[in-house]
């Protein structure tokens, strides 16, 4: 299946593929996905985003497209459970 730039049917509004703990796991997952193919924004969570500056290690939500979602969960969820390894 070929996904079209642009507004295409089931695109939709990005949806939420997990959060992570700080902005330098977000930029991890990102990159990941990327890599995987898919397009990836990071979203700071309301309690991440108190005062002038939001905190480095808030929650952040990874969006993706609905189309990309169930892989892009499979990639943050491995990615959280490599960090959280002792």
């Amino acid at each position: 299946m070929t996904q079209q730039s642009g507004a295409s049917p089931g695109a939709g509004e990005p949806v939420s593929a997990g959060t992570v703990q700080g902005s330098a796991l977000a930029e991890e997952a990102r990159s990941r996905l990327q890599a995987a193919g898919i397009q990836a924004t990071l979203r700071p969570q309301p309690e991440a985003a108190v005062g002038a500056n939001s905190s480095p290690l808030g929650t952040i939500a990874v969006m993706v497209l609905p189309v990309d979602v169930e892989r892009a969960l499979q990639i943050v969820e491995e990615l959280k459970r490599e960090h959280s390894a002792p």
